[in-house]
């Protein structure tokens, strides 16, 4: 199973559903979405790399006001990843 359809399993009914038809769909639609995890940028490609049981959580961020608190790039939107503390 990879890591993108996999969020969906980790939202809860409070955070919008974020599935691999979504990805999908901006990608065809050639938008940019911005990852963070911690706090930092990532690209897609290492969004693939990550474990989905080491997430703690995840939010999307679509409006144009939540996206301005993060960034001043032109994106359609953005996925902010927490992971859970190793010990």
């Amino acid at each position: 199973m990879n890591t993108i359809s996999t969020f969906q399993q980790c939202t809860t009914k409070k955070h919008p559903v974020f599935n691999s038809k979504n990805v999908e769909q901006n990608e065809q639609l050639n938008t940019k979405i911005l990852y963070l995890i911690d706090g930092k940028e990532i690209t897609k490609e290492f969004l693939k790399t990550i474990e989905p049981s080491n997430i703690k959580s995840m939010y999307v961020l679509k409006g144009k006001k939540e996206i301005s608190r993060h960034t001043h790039q032109k994106v359609a939107g953005i996925i902010i990843i927490k992971l859970k503390k190793q010990p």
